[in-house]
């Protein structure tokens, strides 16, 4: 199940209220990492005092034959490669596995969860769009690209959207899944 976010989060340390843009970054949020910058920037300096040689001897390990050599491993390996960033982003941004993913292609049969349509419409990718609420985390389903795109539009600018797609918020397969 997924962790589910604090919607007013605030600093850990401080205790300061967290606000994107003022003292808090986007990718922070994301990454549900509950620091604001200054506190941020006082940890990181405070770790550079106290362990700074062992941080130079990781800075040195970042030369040029070694990004060469991780270079020459994702031409050599890509589909490896691939299913390792695959596998980490899922957990990242959804804390969900790979085996979850499948179990949930699977209850879909293969299918968007709105249109039904077996192909994701993905440029980027033969995967689909892993849609979840963006206020309680919550994974709901697997979505193509256009469905994606107006479920975002909806939650977002309140876009009227059609029957199949409220069907779909009120009852996602995800939470079926687990029903069952």
């Amino acid at each position: 199940m997924p962790k589910k976010r604090n919607l007013s989060p605030n600093c850990r340390d401080c205790k300061a209220p967290l606000v994107v843009g003022a003292n808090w970054t986007a990718s922070k949020q994301r990454r549900l990492h509950y620091q604001c910058n200054c506190c941020n920037a006082t940890e990181h300096r405070d770790l550079r005092l106290v362990n700074g040689d062992r941080l130079r001897e990781s800075d040195r390990k970042r030369t040029p034959q070694r990004l060469v050599a991780r270079a020459t491993e994702r031409a050599a390996f890509p589909e490896k490669v691939k299913a390792r960033y695959r596998k980490h982003n899922l957990w990242r941004y959804y804390q969900m596995s790979v085996e979850e993913y499948g179990e949930l292609f699977n209850f879909q049969k293969g299918k968007c969860a709105v249109c039904k349509s077996p192909d994701p419409r993905n440029r980027r990718s033969i995967h689909f769009y892993v849609d979840h609420s963006h206020v309680t985390g919550e994974v709901r389903g697997l979505l193509c690209h256009p469905c994606n795109t107006m479920i975002g539009l909806h939650e977002t600018h309140g876009l009227p959207v059609t029957q199949e797609y409220l069907d779909y918020l009120a009852d996602p397969p995800m939470r079926r899944l687990h029903a069952a």
